[in-house]
């Protein structure tokens, strides 16, 4: 099928800043096939995407970044993040979506971080080669009322077929090869940190820079801090969603507990106000300033056209910090979790243990009031 898509390639779109990067890589288009009334799980991808639709009808909802704090998300450190928990089955209500229906041959844009709802329409089909133009240019088309009696007679396929071609975006580039790695888990801060060998004292520096990092970027705005982390917690962490974990109930008493902090959750907070407020020892604190620094100017390059960008990535980025904090010390190569991508393998088949079961239950019972008291 695809060597009879022409010209996929002007599809894929090369960012400016990583062109040198982005040269390297060779479009490389996706085919789709979906049953009748097939409802792909809203989500978000932060490439550029086209979608081309080749045989049948899908209808396709488009939700603005700013969306997400209607959305109900998994989290970044789960395997499914991007997507909406299987748990809601309503459609977001928000006065800036788009709905499009795509009939073959359309082509639709989905820009990086839109939010999209992807429904195949009930109805038979099929594909069939198209001629070869005088340009050399093939194609697919649905098949025709006059095709021979003999095709005619042959079963249809219910669904649609369709193509996508996605690429790379700056925000997706940034973020990966430059916060996640380069700046902030390879720095001084952290490796320093690591060497301590402490959960508890890699938690207090990993708290403290979010919470430095969130006065900064919402201009000390406690109002806005707030809103910020109500909405973080209460999409990526609903009602019931951590009795729900991963497909099994997580007792975040005993995770925590396992987590070696003790008994002493408030004085983890007492000694993130100390260290915001220069108390702890200088070296912390000019360590801290610096990479605060560092990634206040890094989130600042982010593009956030329609708003949400930043904050998806912010969020992101706090439960990568917090994932971090009860990994394994022996363990010094964190970029970033993926649902435990780190986290499962290195548990070690310890109930509680779980770098990202311990995150999931220190975000929802304890962030906001370490982080924004």
């Amino acid at each position: 099928i695809v060597a009879h898509i022409p010209r996929y390639g002007d599809l894929f779109i090369r960012e400016r800043r990583f062109r040198d990067l982005v040269e390297t890589m060779k479009p490389t288009p996706t085919i789709w096939a979906s049953g009748d009334s097939v409802t792909a799980q809203l989500h978000y991808d932060p490439s550029h995407n086209f979608h081309t639709l080749l045989s049948g009808r899908k209808d396709i909802t488009l939700y603005p970044p700013r969306a997400w704090r209607s959305i109900p998300l998994y989290p970044s450190i789960h395997s499914a993040h991007r997507q909406m928990h299987k748990t809601e089955h309503r459609r977001p209500r928000h006065s800036a979506a788009l709905s499009f229906s795509l009939h073959p041959g359309d082509v639709l844009y989905i820009p990086p971080y839109w939010f999209h709802l992807i429904q195949t329409a009930a109805g038979p089909s099929s594909l069939s080669r198209a001629a070869t133009g005088a340009n050399g240019g093939g194609g697919y088309e649905e098949t025709k009322e006059n095709e021979s009696e003999e095709y005619q007679r042959k079963p249809r396929v219910k669904g649609a077929f369709s193509v996508t071609v996605v690429s790379p975006s700056k925000e997706e580039i940034f973020y990966g090869k430059y916060v996640l790695r380069k700046a902030s888990f390879s720095t001084a801060y952290f490796t320093q940190v690591e060497a301590a060998l402490s959960t508890r004292a890699r938690l207090i520096h990993g708290v403290a820079l979010i919470a430095a990092l969130l006065r900064e970027l919402f201009s000390s705005d406690a109002a806005a801090i707030a809103s910020f982390l109500t909405a973080f917690t209460s999409t990526r962490y609903p009602a019931n969603f951590v009795e729900q974990w991963k497909g099994a109930s997580l007792d975040c008493g005993v995770t925590l507990a396992a987590s070696g902090l003790g008994l002493g959750e408030r004085s983890i907070r007492l000694e993130v106000v100390r260290m915001l407020e220069r108390e702890s020892d200088s070296d912390n604190y000019t360590l801290l300033r610096s990479t605060k620094a560092r990634l206040t100017s890094l989130f600042s390059n982010i593009r956030d056209d329609f708003d949400g960008i930043l904050e998806i990535l912010l969020a992101d980025f706090i439960e990568h910090v917090i994932e971090w904090a009860f990994l394994s010390p022996s363990d010094t190569t964190y970029e970033g979790g993926r649902g435990g991508g780190g986290g499962e393998n290195r548990a070690s088949g310890v109930k509680g243990k779980n770098p990202s079961d311990q995150a999931a239950c220190f975000i929802v019972h304890l962030l906001t009031d370490t982080v924004h008291p």
